[in-house]
């Protein structure tokens, strides 16, 4: 085998190599979205602040906020409270409705909704 022979086996094994390690890295990507984008999996319920107050709201969804809504006075004429969920990371409307409750007695119901005005 002449030197021009053994220089070009070499030659063909480093692009070999090279191109080995480069199927290697498109096979084992850390994405599986045909875009080449990032997925980014963020839960629904993040780490909140232990001094916020959870509320369960009328349709058994969990809210996080910064005031205890149960010991809070809502005023008679705007029974509407705006306040910003720290599950949701939005603001809510937090509504209070003396009604019949499941077991047929009476008390406080949580009626939240987004606010419209984000």
């Amino acid at each position: 085998m002449s030197d021009f022979e053994n220089m070009a086996c070499k030659a063909m094994a480093v692009i070999l190599i090279i191109l080995l390690c480069f199927i290697g890295v498109q096979l084992i990507g850390c994405t599986s979205a045909s875009n080449g984008a990032i997925n980014v999996n963020k839960p629904l319920i993040h780490n909140i602040d232990p001094t916020d107050y959870p509320l369960l709201g009328h349709d058994g969804e969990l809210h996080k906020f910064g005031e205890n809504l149960h010991k809070m006075i809502f005023p008679k004429h705007n029974q509407r409270l705006t306040q910003y969920c720290a599950i949701h990371f939005q603001w809510e409307n937090v509504n209070v409705v003396y009604s019949r409750m499941e077991d047929n007695q009476w008390g406080y119901k949580y009626i939240i909704t987004k606010n419209k005005k984000q």
